[in-house]
């Protein structure tokens, strides 16, 4: 499920971030019909993951699907919900 290694898929070397997500968090319990989502969050290639903070993030979303589906976007200017 989880994978601990970090991997540069960057293969041209032009890349501005670097992401990291969770596909589908939550899912043991799709079989209740509770809510199971997916976690995005983008920082800066110079940043990179380890040792970020969230105050280094560009972006951050959040997708929950469930008896409601909804998108939560953090931007610099707020957060929105599609």
């Amino acid at each position: 499920e989880e994978d601990p290694i970090v991997r540069n898929v960057d293969e041209g070397g032009q890349g501005e971030y670097t992401v990291c997500w969770d596909p589908l968090d939550g899912s043991s319990i799709v079989d209740n019909n509770w809510a199971v989502g997916t976690m995005m969050g983008v920082w800066p290639k110079r940043t990179g993951l380890i040792g970020a903070t969230g105050r280094d993030q560009v972006t951050s979303l959040v997708a929950l699907y469930g008896p409601r589906t909804t998108v939560l976007v953090a931007l610099d200017d707020g957060t929105y919900e599609f």
